[in-house]
């Protein structure tokens, strides 16, 4: 009896992990996608639209420190397309941005990426643990591309994150 118990505990972390997508917390770079019948967010999210002319972002132009957020991609072109989340230096706006290019702007601590197939969505959980600026912008890479969806970036917002 105690040989199957353990075998079955064994088996359920096994499968447990498996089944375990990981967390955003630490995440620096690495890209998901998810195709759009995957993901399940509630309503009112913070979210970019990407429709191969602009990347819309809807959501509060703040946000307070300690707060864990979902961000939904809605990828409503024929293409692969990535939304980056990044802190940036304080004080930029998205005028700046769209003035300086995206190649001039530094990401100075966290960023997080994440690809949504054509038609499909995907989902970023930052965790905010200090005051700082930061930008959610869309892009699409050059091997993406599409005459829908040209290759580029696509700043959308700047949002900030404060103290309560």
């Amino acid at each position: 009896m105690r040989r199957n118990t353990l075998i079955i505990t064994t088996l359920l972390v096994v499968v447990l992990g498996a089944c375990d997508s990981g967390s955003d917390s630490s995440t620096d770079g690495t890209a998901t996608t998810i195709a759009a019948s995957e993901t399940t967010t509630a309503g009112g999210d913070p979210t970019a639209t990407f429709d191969g002319e602009a990347c819309v972002y809807s959501g509060p132009a703040q946000f307070d420190v300690g707060d864990e957020e979902t961000f939904l991609l809605r990828n409503n072109t024929d293409a692969k397309t990535g939304m980056v989340l990044a802190q940036i230096d304080s004080g930029l706006t998205i005028d700046d941005i769209n003035g300086l290019g995206i190649e001039n702007v530094d990401f100075v601590g966290k960023t997080y990426t994440r690809d949504a197939a054509p038609g499909g969505e995907a989902v970023a959980n930052p965790v905010f643990d200090e005051s700082s600026s930061w930008l959610i912008m869309c892009l699409v890479r050059d091997l993406d591309a599409t005459d829908s969806a040209p290759a580029g970036d696509y700043p959308s917002a700047v949002f900030q994150v404060d103290d309560n």
